[in-house]
């Protein structure tokens, strides 16, 4: 599944940002991906709870969108958390 690759550099980039802006945990994240991409709301909470679960609060909410943008890139249109 190429998604795989896009999981890993969406939680990559999340957690960069937690550390650079010190976020202790995310609690909205709003994503914009291809529209054949199987990334979902679903899918994604749970890769991200997998790959940088201590960033996430535990009432988190994970918004995708999919529209036509170039395949295998997300758009991280909008996250917020705490610190």
């Amino acid at each position: 599944m190429h998604d795989t690759f896009l999981f890993k550099k969406i939680s990559d980039y999340l957690k960069n940002l937690c550390e650079e802006q010190n976020i202790n945990k995310l609690t909205s994240l709003t994503v914009v991906v291809n529209h054949d991409s199987h990334v979902t709301e679903d899918t994604l909470m749970e890769e991200l709870r997998v790959s940088i679960g201590e960033y996430l609060s535990d009432k988190v909410k994970i918004y995708v969108e999919h529209k036509q943008i170039e395949a295998l890139t997300a758009i991280i249109y909008k996250v917020e958390g705490e610190n």
